[in-house]
């Protein structure tokens, strides 16, 4: 989970572009008036952009004091080029789909809200565009690209694979069919469960099950988890040998495509999607796009042992001679504690590396941005 500290980045990258980066003050005054509505509220700054915020009361204390010698670094770094006012700046996270209509926002723009935006953390509207912005905040420890949950497919060369994820694995299936037949459809709240848990899944039979399941035979059920994250450890092999196979014309495309999955997500298809940086804010769906055509791209991975005893893969890119790790993954089995009432099964972290990255080598980020800067 990303630090508050981080997560404040975002309010300070909203309140530059809704006064344009204009002066310190400006952005001092969103400030203020983030502090006096930390539940949720909007501000219309004298240049016609109204910022629109949820409940951000745990953020509000990490706002640093923005004086004109530092103005300059964070509008550098956050503040997106346009030529004309934006409507509306809105941070998404805090503005769920409930709240945006107690917030007065426009009906088509509830409805943009109301699907998935992918990985963007501000939305900015104009008359004739719209934006989705992720925030990346400076030096941060390590950070999340994303994480897969469910089986995906992947739009790899020369063919498509599907990476299974969460419960979708044949042998964790069958194991735990046998496990639910002892049931004979008695379903008892566990011991391990409160009142409140078990009521929250009374609508899932299957949690519900699993529950139970996971209590009455603690050993099998352990033995389960076990082979489920080596099946998810065989697949994720498979995956990476899919995507960087010998036929090194590949490597760019499919690596465009894992970060597609992982940056972008599902968006509804709607505006451009930007990425704040340490030049300055890029385009970053037409970046991953140009990433798929870059000639002389070579990538590799290895699977290693963490300090815990965890296996993780890691993802290396040789690019005009300058290395990069771009992801460290992670497998894990959620929710498999008896006293955890929802039960996930695999979820695939893909997170950007830092601990495992060397001093000479680039970030995901650095990547992207050479890229981005090389296509210009």
């Amino acid at each position: 989970m990303r630090s508050n500290t981080a997560r404040a980045a975002e309010l300070i990258a909203a309140a530059i572009n809704c006064v344009s980066g204009s002066n310190a003050s400006d952005v001092e005054q969103v400030f203020h008036e983030f502090r006096l509505r930390p539940q949720g509220g909007s501000y219309r700054h004298k240049t016609g952009s109204t910022l629109v915020w949820g409940d951000i009361s745990r953020l509000v204390a990490f706002l640093p004091e923005v004086r004109d010698v530092s103005l300059k670094d964070l509008a550098g770094q956050y503040l997106v080029p346009s030529s004309a006012t934006r409507q509306f700046i809105i941070h998404i996270d805090s503005v769920k789909s409930g709240a945006s209509e107690a917030l007065d926002l426009p009906t088509d723009i509830q409805g943009l809200l109301g699907h998935s935006l992918g990985k963007a953390d501000l939305l900015l509207v104009g008359e004739k565009s719209i934006l989705k912005l992720s925030v990346k905040q400076l030096d941060s420890k390590e950070v999340k690209l994303g994480q897969q949950s469910a089986s995906a497919v992947y739009d790899f060369r020369p063919v498509n694979f599907t990476l299974s994820g969460g419960k979708n694995f044949p042998n964790l299936k069958h194991a735990v069919a046998e496990l639910t037949s002892r049931l004979n459809g008695k379903l008892i709240r566990p011991n391990a469960l409160s009142s409140d848990q078990w009521n929250k899944i009374a609508k899932t039979p299957e949690q519900q099950r699993l529950a139970v399941v996971k209590s009455s035979w603690p050993e099998e059920w352990s033995a389960i988890v076990s082979s489920t994250l080596y099946d998810a450890g065989q697949a994720l092999d498979a995956f990476l040998n899919a995507a960087f196979s010998s036929n090194q014309r590949d490597h760019a495309p499919n690596l465009s495509e894992i970060l597609r999955h992982r940056l972008l997500g599902r968006t509804t298809g709607a505006g451009q999607s930007w990425i704040t940086s340490k030049t300055g804010p890029y385009r970053l769906d037409e970046t991953i796009s140009n990433l798929s055509a870059i000639s002389g791209l070579k990538a590799e991975w290895s699977r290693r042992a963490s300090g815990m005893g965890k296996d993780s893969w890691l993802i290396y890119v040789t690019l005009s001679k300058k290395r990069y790790l771009v992801t460290k993954i992670e497998p894990s089995f959620d929710g498999h504690e008896a006293n955890v009432s929802q039960t996930k099964g695999v979820i695939y972290y893909f997170q950007e590396g830092s601990g495992a990255r060397t001093a000479a080598e680039g970030s995901v980020w650095d990547l992207l941005s050479d890229v981005s800067v090389s296509r210009q």
